[in-house]
């Protein structure tokens, strides 16, 4: 009797907290907005420019192989689209034009007087190459290639996105040129990489990691998306404007209450080329930080900033003085225009009256320490990463999704991240892949798992990754067969942290083992064991190493191998954890609540 009372409790309680998600799942939909579930009804907004819009589930964009931006300059998308937290995932563009003509990439191509709001544009892929000998110009962003009078609210954007070869390009994570004197963007995260290549035809490349160029406000932004131009035999005249956060923002534009993570690249330079941590351009700034590596050619001609590489610019008829107010920077090597921010010469000097406070340079640990960031709101706007960096509040946190098939061998490259983790269902739960050095993964097993990356600013990445193909046999005893006069040797390091998954059943040796070798004439050689994929096998330098099979079978403990190095042993003792299925992890639950109500 007890145990059916016990039965039932559990059983309400379920039902309980069923309801609870069911009710919380429900979305109150405003009055004037038409719902959107699918692909093809998120399409169909093209038929109706004007119209609002609201999303009720995530979309998959996968189905059309190559995205038509919706929207034109002539027939602009002037509605509104609620995102409703959802995402819209896989949106793909890839196009390679010669036409000289104008054109506009983005999930919308050209919006005028709309606005978005609460989008999340996950996984894109956009490549926008012009081959074309005439003049040219685009505009390109993961949400939108042109904006006028527009503003974007609470939005992220994570892919990649490239660029080629036009006379005049503006590109940017969320929107590629914005212009809105009130308001342009605020709470917008860009996770996307930028990759855009300038050729001898181009005259003007604008490129950051939320806009490339804007001609408004930008509050509470924040970009973490790699940021790379590149060019061959690029003429002189040239102008390059790029930022972290804008490549353009010199014309009235306005910066608060935002950051770059992001690092920046340029192969090249002209005499018009700003580099900023957050600008390449800019006006006023305020609370706000950069944080990123600037990478610069050696023969760098250009104007380089801690946070803009221009600081006045064209917008004088609009503000009276250029202004920087609770701004920071992470110490660097770089030099030339860091000291003030502004151009190495003193032509601004002269036009305007320059309004600097709080400006300052801090090292890596005062980044770490709020008090260094004088005038910031961390009562409502910004907050302290748990032993990182400032970050702002109630930004949204999104997962990405990705399934891999790898051989065994192969390798797979991530952005790498804070932590990593991995799960499996398999009874032996061996090691599949190697630790994401440097993001950088290798298939060393056959079988099912699922890789967890996580980030510290709000992004998380699953990877479900099946592994196929033969897995290299392992002998139990040395090669009989010496290669060399190797007389002895010993362990210098073990790597534990090099591991994802430590488990019994397998024949696969840490990796990064570090083994002193003695040879028989006194020498001595330090090695790091690496697995060699044509031979399958391993080896410490020229020496082959071969590890022991193991075959018992258990669930945590201090796991000895022996590695033998031609007739020369070596034992090697690491923690390692077999995780258990999720059947056992669910059985486990039950008898701790059954445990408790008893």
């Amino acid at each position: 009797m007890k145990t059916k009372r016990i039965i039932s409790v559990f059983l309400a309680v379920v039902m309980c907290l069923g309801m609870v998600f069911a009710a919380d799942a429900e979305t109150e939909i405003p009055d004037g907005y038409t719902t959107i579930y699918t692909a093809e009804e998120f399409n169909n907004i093209r038929n109706n420019l004007d119209g609002k819009f609201i999303l009720m589930n995530d979309i998959d964009l996968s189905v059309y192989e190559n995205w038509e931006p919706i929207g034109t300059s002539s027939s602009p998308f002037t509605g509104e689209l609620d995102g409703n937290g959802y995402q819209i995932k896989n949106l793909t563009i890839s196009v390679d034009i010669s036409e000289p003509l104008t054109y506009y990439y983005g999930l919308f191509g050209y919006a005028n007087n709309s606005t978005v709001n609460n989008v999340l544009v996950i996984d894109a892929d956009i490549s926008v190459i012009y081959s074309g000998t005439e003049n040219s110009t685009c505009y390109t962003g993961a949400i939108a290639g042109y904006g006028y009078e527009s503003a974007i609210i609470n939005s992220v954007a994570s892919g990649r996105i490239e660029t080629e070869g036009f006379y005049s390009m503006a590109v940017g994570g969320i929107v590629g040129r914005n212009r809105n004197i009130t308001e342009s963007f605020s709470d917008c995260v860009n996770y996307s990489d930028i990759k855009v290549n300038a050729t001898q035809l181009s005259r003007y490349v604008h490129v950051g990691g939320i806009s490339g160029y804007v001609f408004g406000s930008q509050e509470e932004c924040c970009n973490f998306g790699a940021i790379n131009v590149e060019g061959e035999n690029v003429a002189f005249s040239c102008e390059v404007m790029l930022g972290g956060i804008n490549g353009n923002g010199s014309e009235g534009g306005f910066l608060n209450n935002s950051y770059n993570r992001g690092n920046i690249s340029i192969d090249f330079s002209t005499n018009g080329t700003f580099v900023g941590g957050l600008s390449g351009g800019s006006y006023i700034t305020r609370n706000s930080y950069n944080k990123c590596d600037i990478t610069l050619p050696d023969d760098f001609t250009g104007y380089i900033g801690a946070i803009s590489g221009s600081i006045g610019g064209w917008g004088g008829m609009y503000i009276t003085s250029p202004y920087v107010e609770n701004v920071y920077y992470s110490e660097t090597d770089l030099t030339v225009g860091y000291a003030d921010c502004i151009h190495p010469d003193d032509v601004y000097e002269d036009s305007f009256e320059f309004i600097y406070k709080n400006f300052a340079e801090l090292s890596n640990e005062d980044m770490k320490n709020q008090e260094s960031f004088v005038g910031f709101d961390f009562e409502n706007v910004w907050k302290m990463e748990e032993n990182g960096y400032p970050v702002l509040k109630n930004k949204p946190k999104i997962t990405v999704k990705e399934k891999i098939a790898l051989e065994v061998g192969e390798t797979f490259r991530i952005k790498p991240g804070k932590d990593y983790m991995v799960s499996s269902d398999s009874p032996l739960c061996i090691d599949y892949i190697t630790f994401p050095e440097n993001g950088e993964i290798r298939a060393i097993h056959n079988g099912e798992l699922k890789l967890t990356v996580i980030y510290d600013y709000g992004y998380t990445a699953e990877y479900d990754i099946t592994i196929t193909g033969t897995v290299p046999s392992y002998p139990d005893t040395p090669d009989p067969e010496p290669e060399n006069d190797v007389e002895s040797a010993e362990i210098v390091y073990v790597p534990l942290k090099n591991r994802i998954v430590f488990s019994a059943g397998s024949p696969n040796l840490p990796d990064g083992i570090v083994l002193k070798l003695r040879y028989k004439d006194g020498t001595e050689k330090t090695e790091t064991v690496i697995y060699n994929i044509a031979e399958e096998g391993y080896r410490a330098g020229e020496e082959k190493v071969i590890g022991s099979v193991r075959v018992e079978v258990v669930e945590y403990g201090l796991l000895t191998d022996t590695i033998y190095i031609n007739d020369n042993t070596v034992s090697v003792e690491y923690d390692y954890f077999v995780p258990p299925t999720l059947s056992y992890i669910f059985m486990e639950i039950v008898n701790f609540v059954l445990s408790i109500v008893l």
